[in-house]
């Protein structure tokens, strides 16, 4: 088992169905820091949470004026569609039940990441986030993009060996399913604890379930 206490918590949905028959083509989110620390002051920003006691004049003060609460949530996304080859303005949501709303479900794996610089790690978030009219792109700055952008600030390439580190350092483009990939290289270095959820959907065998494996997707 890892010791001490998590640097960082990685949040991966696998593309899914929701009960309503929706189609989500996967995410990844990432919380940087202890999150059962952090947690309790995301339960204070949801307003559908009893422990919710984010005080109006707060809201009033610097919440239309966009400045972020929660410094060390990760999580990237379009302000609009976000279609496969246009770009459009970046709208990083506020928490992980942001997510799951938008995913319509909790996350299919998550991992416990330790031994990662935080401060780093912090700080490159804060420099993508707070850029001026931050922008996303589906397949060259999306979610997983810019997880990874953060986890690479933290060391996280330059501990799962000189080759691993050559093959992902060198990728194209990033999908949820390759950030799991360095989170269980991580793991393998006794560097996070994975768990997978009863949620999480199976890998397919037909001709959908090889073209994901083939795009790095599932």
């Amino acid at each position: 088992m890892p010791q001490g206490n998590p640097t960082a918590r990685v949040f991966i949905w696998y593309p899914h169905e929701d009960d309503d028959g929706g189609a989500h083509a996967g995410h990844v989110s990432m919380y940087i820091g202890n999150y059962e620390v952090g947690k309790n002051f995301e339960l204070a920003l949801n307003p559908k949470s009893p422990d919710y006691v984010m005080p109006t004049e707060v809201m009033r003060d610097f919440g239309l004026s966009g400045v972020h609460y929660n410094d060390n949530y990760v999580s990237w996304w379009p302000e609009g569609g976000g279609g496969l080859l246009e770009g459009d303005r970046a709208k990083p949501k506020l928490g992980l039940y942001k997510d799951v709303k938008a995913e319509r479900g909790q996350p299919h794996v998550v991992y416990d990441v330790y031994g990662l610089n935080v401060a780093a790690m912090r700080s490159c978030w804060h420099e993508t986030r707070d850029k001026p009219k931050a922008g996303y792109q589906f397949l060259r700055k999306n979610c997983a993009t810019i997880v990874m952008r953060v986890l690479e600030a933290g060391g996280a390439l330059n501990k799962i060996g000189k080759l691993n580190n050559v093959w992902f350092g060198n990728r194209l483009y990033w999908t949820p399913k390759y950030i799991a990939q360095i989170c269980n290289l991580l793991r393998d270095k006794d560097l996070a604890v994975k768990t997978k959820a009863g949620n999480c959907p199976a890998k397919k065998s037909n001709f959908e379930g090889k073209l994901f494996q083939l795009m790095g997707v599932r």
